[in-house]
């Protein structure tokens, strides 16, 4: 009997044992959870979404859509940062690159007339010149806030974009970065002002939204009117310049073809360099 005892207690203990290690295998402590989550950055695969579950950009990536829902060959891009895949799946597009994209790279998506969107990753700092000229079916992209400088003739001759939010992070926009965007109606963001149809960094009124307006007046504060500023506005007939202004930009109303010199407003104006080619007199 007591040999039976001792066989059946041993047998008890094995039991317990063995259920217990598999009780272990399966549980994770909710406090050392608790714990990594607060100190721990998330892995690569957690930061790819967002609380929803969708999917969030990545900073070597660069998203896009096309008008014919078929992905856009880039013969222009000549950059140091390599492409190493371009998909088109469910309704977007992937560029993928090796390294995080800083720099929209000059003429990287000149001339791809098919494309609609585009949205940049928060690491880009820099659009550099031309990156998206000709690109004529634009009609929205997303900049960060990371965005510092947008280069010459960056947007020119988007003719489908009608607004564009400028990043609080811009400190320069050079000459001809809107021109011949015809639909341009509003600009958003930092420079934009009250009525959201032009640019002014310090007083220079750099860039107009065109679209849709035959007269403009100019309100008091600006003292330059910038190169190429209101080029390629075909529509507009009259335009009144403040007592403000002293200068006007070379080009600053090139292709204005239905603006007659002598509706040209300007009261007391001073003009230092005053270029108003291919307007009729």
């Amino acid at each position: 009997m007591k040999n039976l005892l001792i066989t059946l207690t041993i047998g008890v203990l094995l039991l317990t044992g063995a259920t217990c290690i598999m009780l272990l295998s399966n549980y994770t402590p909710q406090s050392k959870a608790t714990d990594s989550a607060s100190t721990e950055q998330p892995t690569s695969e957690e930061a790819a979404v967002d609380r929803n579950g969708n999917r969030l950009i990545q900073d070597n990536e660069i998203w896009y859509t096309s008008y014919d829902g078929k992905k856009i060959e880039f013969g222009n891009y000549n950059g140091d940062n390599k492409i190493i895949s371009n998909i088109y799946e469910n309704g977007i597009g992937i560029l993928t690159f090796e390294e995080s994209v800083v720099n929209v790279y000059r003429y990287m998506f000149s001339d791809c007339t098919k494309l609609e969107t585009i949205v940049l990753p928060k690491s880009v700092t820099n659009i550099e010149n031309y990156a998206f000229i000709g690109c004529t079916y634009l009609n929205d992209i997303d900049m960060p806030i990371s965005v510092n400088k947008i280069g010459k003739g960056a947007f020119e001759n988007c003719r489908s974009l009608t607004s564009i939010t400028i990043p609080n992070g811009v400190s320069k926009i050079v000459s001809e970065t809107f021109n011949g965007c015809i639909s341009l109606q509003t600009f958003h963001g930092k420079y934009a002002s009250n009525d959201g149809r032009y640019l002014i960094i310090g007083e220079e009124l750099v860039a107009f939204a065109l679209a849709g307006l035959t007269e403009y007046v100019i309100p008091d504060g600006a003292t330059k009117i910038g190169e190429y500023a209101f080029s390629g506005c075909v529509n507009l007939t009259s335009i009144t310049i403040p007592n403000s202004v002293t200068e006007i930009g070379e080009y600053a109303f090139s292709g204005c073809d239905s603006l007659q010199a002598s509706r040209l407003q300007m009261v007391k104006l001073r003009l230092v360099n005053m270029h108003l080619q291919s307007v009729p007199s």
